[in-house]
């Protein structure tokens, strides 16, 4: 009797290691797969945003050749310049971005007064 209780044991510790050891092998495989999946999101996340900054670099070259077609066109520019000018094309660029800064400002001002509560009334 002594002979097969010690022997259980020692298949029960076997069984056991064996168990054990098969989880690690899992938990190290599921480890690399963890890091795999997350350098694949990260790869992918990558390649969008490249392509979405290519995408958006050929819609402003797009806009750029149609506004210049359409300049170019023109028979009598208001300023005696053409569009191909760089000069003319930075301040027009310019004056643009500081009318719509100066708009947007405006905008702001006006949310501000008008949620202030309007003391002549009590």
């Amino acid at each position: 009797m002594q002979y097969y209780s010690s022997r259980l044991s020692a298949q029960m510790v076997h069984n056991w290691k064996n168990a054990f050891l098969n989880h690690l092998r899992l938990m190290k495989q599921g480890r690399v797969v963890e890091k795999y999946l997350i350098l694949r999101r990260t790869w992918n996340t990558l390649k969008e945003k490249l392509a979405e900054g290519r995408r958006a670099k050929l819609l402003r070259k797009f806009e750029t050749n149609k506004l210049q077609q359409v300049f170019n066109s023109m028979p009598f520019c208001p300023i005696s310049m053409k569009f191909n000018d760089a000069h003319y094309h930075v301040e027009w660029a310019q004056r643009t971005v500081m009318e719509k800064h100066l708009k947007l400002a405006e905008e702001a001002a006006k949310r501000r007064i008008t949620m202030v509560p309007n003391f002549a009334s009590y």
